[in-house]
């Protein structure tokens, strides 16, 4: 009974890189002679391979590639194209069986533990190899040439740079796998079918566990806001106007609790970002009080284009974060690179600004609008970006 229960379906983490061909033989033919059989096609998002439950028996694995070296006319062909059917039949005449494709890797499979290998000869082997070891040098180059461009352009999150990182490291190892068994085989040496591979699978899935860890901490990190927040108001002069400078003639009065705070953060891409809420009443020369709020976030980047983007994702998440309406408001020309002011569920009004590589998001409330004209706010906030 204890045996129906099991899954017939089972997920494991590969011991090495895909580049690593002995020792990926070797642990294929193992989880055979476990009872743990490759499924078709059963390799999945970061190299994750998917196993059938049968009885333990010896499997032969081989891996296969046909792969030219890389030319303009195959420039853009897929790692994981499938072999064509004309090498399929082949190879099944001999017994081997096609199971499933991994970065330029064709995985044939048979049943027990004689019959003739695929390939015997060692130089033509090194051949195969060396296709493999081009293409992966040239995926290389061109991964790192694009994502250094989107960093230029757009940046990234901490959590993009990891994996940015975690794969060319991958693609580094699988290089100087593929190379050393390129050098063997160059020399005559026989490949290793039976390879150890355990120790070696200690510290190759101790990176995979380590690198999700590591994903984990940078979203857990972004959700919380790594930027501290103080509860007191900003002890220096901000570079935007505080609620004060917006009434000269009046005199704000701060509440004496923690609705007075700010918050400061700096990164690679954006070495400033200030957050800074001010809320109490300003006292006006006819002896009026006023009730205002003035919420500021300020960002100075690197590049234009980053300040581009973060503009961008502050209008998306004002426009997702509205429940009701979302109206945009008339706005003149406040002599930036981009502007908008707009309502949202017709009781925030907030100023959006971008010019070169900073970036202004305000929101101003008060009771009836007498101690800060409108116009004030939106012109002195553009002022403090230009």
């Amino acid at each position: 009974m204890a045996e129906q229960r099991r899954t017939r379906t089972v997920y494991r983490l590969p011991p090495c890189q895909s580049g690593d061909v002995e020792r990926m033989e070797s642990w294929l033919q193992d989880m055979a002679e476990k009872g743990l059989v490759l499924e078709k096609q059963g390799i999945f998002w970061w190299g994750l391979f998917c196993f059938r439950r049968e009885e333990p028996r010896p499997i032969q694995y081989r891996l296969f590639s046909g792969w030219q070296e890389p030319s303009l006319r195959n420039i853009w062909q897929s790692k994981n194209v499938l072999p064509p059917k004309e090498e399929k039949e082949f190879h099944a005449s001999y017994g081997w069986e096609y199971v499933a494709q991994r970065d330029g890797f064709s995985i044939y499979a048979r049943e027990g533990e004689t019959g003739r290998e695929m390939h015997t000869d060692p130089a033509v082997q090194a051949i195969d190899v060396g296709a493999v070891w081009a293409w992966t040098r040239l995926y290389l180059l061109m991964y790192v040439v694009l994502n250094a461009l989107l960093l230029v352009l757009f940046g990234f999150e901490s959590y993009c740079m990891i994996v940015a990182a975690a794969t060319v490291a991958d693609m580094v190892l699988r290089l100087g796998s593929l190379r050393r068994l390129r050098k063997r085989l160059e020399r005559g040496e026989p490949l290793d079918h039976h390879r150890p591979w355990r120790r070696y699978a200690r510290f190759y899935r101790g990176g995979l566990v380590l690198l999700f860890v590591l994903l984990d901490l940078c979203l857990v990190l972004q959700l919380q806001n790594p930027g501290e927040v103080r509860m007191e108001p900003y002890p220096g002069d901000p570079p935007f106007p505080t609620v004060q400078e917006l009434v000269p003639q009046g005199e704000f009065q701060p509440k004496e609790d923690w609705r007075n705070w700010y918050a400061e953060e700096s990164t690679l891409l954006c070495p400033v970002k200030l957050e800074t809420w001010e809320e109490g009443e300003v006292l006006l020369p006819d002896g009026q009080r006023e009730a205002v709020f003035l919420y500021v976030e300020y960002y100075e980047t690197r590049f234009p284009r980053f300040a581009e983007k973060i503009a961008r994702d502050l209008l998306k998440e004002d426009r997702k974060g509205s429940t009701q309406s979302f109206e945009e408001l008339p706005l003149g020309d406040l002599g930036v690179d981009a502007s908008m002011l707009y309502s949202m569920d017709g009781r925030w009004t907030i100023l959006l600004l971008q010019n070169g590589e900073k970036v202004l998001r305000s929101n101003l409330w008060q009771d009836s609008g007498a101690a800060i004209p409108l116009e004030t706010w939106t012109e002195q906030m553009a002022k403090a970006i230009q």
